[in-house]
Formats: C-alpha cells, structure tokens, sequence
C-alpha cells in the first residue's frame, strides 16, 4: 500500500477487497503460456491464471521466459489453507487448469507464493499544493477489470499536459484533478460492479 495518502492532507477511504490471491513467477522453458492471459475459473470462487511478463532482467542470465501464476484466495482463509499443505492445494489447481502441471512442478514451498491484498482507494482529489498522487497510490482497484497499468499511464500523460500549461504548480494540479475525475470515477464504478463477478461466494453474478 502507497504511504504517500498518509502524509499528505487529501481526504480519501480504503476498502480492502475480501479476497486476493496468491503469485509467484515461475519459469515457461516450453513457451505454453506466452502471448496471453490464459485464466480458469470455477463460479467466483476459484481462479487460476498464468501471465506472462518476460525475461528476468539482468545479471540474471537465465534465457528461459517466466509467467506469473496466480490463485484467488479469500484472505480470511489464507492460513488455514497453507496449513493444509501444499499438495491439496495443487490437485485443487490442476483439476481446475491440468495444463498448469510443469508450473506447479517448480513450487516447493509457500513461501514461494506472495498473498496480495487488493483494495479500492477513493480520494476526494488527487493533489495537494505542490503534490500529486497517480496511479495506484491515488485510485487503486482489484485487478479484475485490468485497467491499473493503463490508467496510471494516462495518469502520467495528463500530468505532463497539465504542467505544461502556462500555469504556476498549484492550479496545474488542480486543473489535473479537474481532467482527470470522470474518466477515474467511471473505472472505480466499473471495478466495483465487476470484481463480485470474478471474485466473491455468490453464484448469480458469476453465472450470467
């Protein structure tokens, strides 16, 4: 979580999503799962995704590409579900996806897998003075509408317009807020109506 809304005076709330998942990264030697989101789903209550995010960067010299595996967890049951083993969890992730069988081959323990929390963050504007807060740190959302690396960018684009304007920082910023506001608030509606569909208990939402 960004530490920046902490210490700045702009009035925000944060509502941290019931489930999340577990990630790690894993090697692709045989290029299964490159070129794509490849995901599975049973209802909203089981997930499985693979991504790929490319070559680890150097020194490491490992030629083989890597994906990112991802598991959807209700973080209230993160514990009990690692004090299961790890093997239940496996044979519950390759009934669901069994093409995933020489990813799971390379996790050996939980510690490879990281639990991320997700959280919807609202802010009553974006800048404060002579500061601006962008990308996640200003309107994060669970990743299901798969929208937070563009819309940082946006983000980043916008700034620079609105700091070139012939304006002093202050009303630059503001004027940031000002274009900046509807484009976020549909996306901040959209993720909230979306994300029980993907993840939640219920079976009406996920079914249509």
């Amino acid at each position: 979580f960004s530490q920046l809304r902490s210490r700045i005076a702009i009035p925000h709330e944060i509502a941290v999503c019931p489930w999340g998942a577990w990630w790690t990264m894993l090697r692709d030697p045989d290029l299964r799962y490159q070129g794509a989101l490849h995901q599975a789903y049973r209802g909203a209550t089981q997930m499985l995704g693979v991504m790929p995010v490319g070559r680890l960067p150097a020194p490491v010299t490992d030629p083989a590409p890597y994906v990112t595996l991802f598991w959807s967890v209700r973080r209230a049951d993160d514990a009990q579900l690692r004090a299961r083993g790890l093997q239940p969890w496996k044979d519950e992730a390759l009934a669901l996806a069994p093409g995933v069988e020489p990813l799971l081959a390379q996790i050996e323990s939980f510690d490879q897998l990281i639990a991320a929390t997700y959280a919807d963050v609202r802010m009553d504007h974006w800048h404060h003075r002579r500061i601006v807060v962008i990308g996640d740190a200003a309107h994060a959302t669970s990743p299901q509408v798969g929208q937070g690396a563009n819309l940082a960018l946006i983000d980043a684009l916008v700034l620079a317009r609105c700091l070139a304007l012939p304006l002093e920082a202050a009303p630059a910023l503001a004027a940031y807020t000002t274009f900046r506001r509807a484009h976020l608030n549909y996306y901040q509606r959209a993720s909230s109506l979306l994300t029980p569909v993907f993840q939640s208990d219920g079976t009406l939402l996920p079914w249509l």
